[in-house]
């Protein structure tokens, strides 16, 4: 009696693994190498709504590095959490837009800020939401302190 079930499981089993192989090479490079999202840290930055006009949602300020150079613009979308009389937290969406030549670094945040006067010198811990260009892949957390009236200093770890 001649045997063929192993010919057919080694076809079998040989066709899977191709299959699989062939299915591993067609994903992208980004989802396979461990440093593909790796972006490049963010800088400590400086965002001043100081000319931002008050009592709007939405706001423009300018960004600025360490030695108070001028480095992009920044652009602020706060929402209340209940009805005016009653809100207690304010969330934040902001999009951090750097000034270079292809104008395709951006990072972006969302914090909550209390809706009452938020404390100087108090550190309000915002989530990454992501980034492009240079940022592109950014995770972790931006830690956002208040300096004075509408500039805050913000710091990405």
């Amino acid at each position: 009696m001649k045997r063929i079930a192993p010919v057919r499981t080694t076809t079998l089993v040989a066709a899977a693994v191709l299959a699989g192989a062939v299915a591993w090479a067609a994903v992208p490079a980004t989802a396979t190498s461990p440093t593909a999202h790796r972006a490049a840290p963010v800088p400590a930055l400086t965002l001043d709504f100081k000319e931002a006009p008050t009592g709007k949602a939405f706001s423009t300020g300018r960004i600025s590095d360490g030695d108070g150079k001028k480095v992009g613009t920044a652009y602020s979308l706060c929402d209340q959490d209940a009805i005016a009389a009653q809100a207690k937290t304010a969330f934040c969406t902001t999009m951090i837009t750097f000034d270079v030549d292809n104008g395709q670094d951006q990072v972006s945040y969302n914090v909550m800020f209390p809706v009452t006067e938020p404390a100087s010198g108090v550190v309000y811990r915002g989530l990454v939401t992501g980034g492009t260009g240079a940022y592109e892949g950014i995770t972790g957390n931006a830690e956002i302190t208040l300096d004075e009236d509408n500039t805050f200093r913000v710091a990405f770890n």
